[in-house]
């Protein structure tokens, strides 16, 4: 980004995810670190805090630009459905399976499209929150 188009990408602060994301998404959208699976917690896998963060982007040719990028990280956190969890649990490399094998089966392709909808829908439903954010 930084050289096609001189932009530069920031994530946000703790602090700003409390000033601009809403309470009832806060468990959804947090800063960059959250995304990475870390906690073992309920079945002993890593799992995410966070399914999306969010970066300011500025432009070098005027810092005083900027505009809001949002995020979307398959990540399994805890919050999804029972079919979603029963996969992970018994596909630990989901949802980072290698992309060299294009040839899903039924339940890995529901589980996928299983996880992005229940991400998605997550941030969507909550309102225009995201087009609130000053930039």
């Amino acid at each position: 980004m930084r050289i096609d188009f001189g932009a530069i990408i920031e994530s946000f602060t703790p602090q700003n995810v409390l000033d601009h994301v809403p309470n009832a998404i806060q468990n959804r959208v947090g800063i960059l670190k959250e995304l990475s699976p870390g906690s073992t917690a309920g079945s002993g896998l890593p799992k995410s805090t966070k399914h999306a963060a969010l970066f300011w982007v500025r432009y070098a040719d005027d810092l005083n630009q900027k505009s809001v990028m949002l995020y979307l990280k398959a990540s399994v956190t805890g919050d999804e459905s029972a079919d979603v969890e029963h996969y992970y649990t018994s596909h630990p490399e989901f949802p980072h399976e290698a992309t060299e094998d294009q040839f899903f089966d039924e339940p890995q392709w529901e589980s996928y499209r299983m996880l992005g909808e229940h991400m998605a829908l997550g941030l969507v439903t909550a309102g225009d929150w995201f087009w609130q954010i000053p930039v």
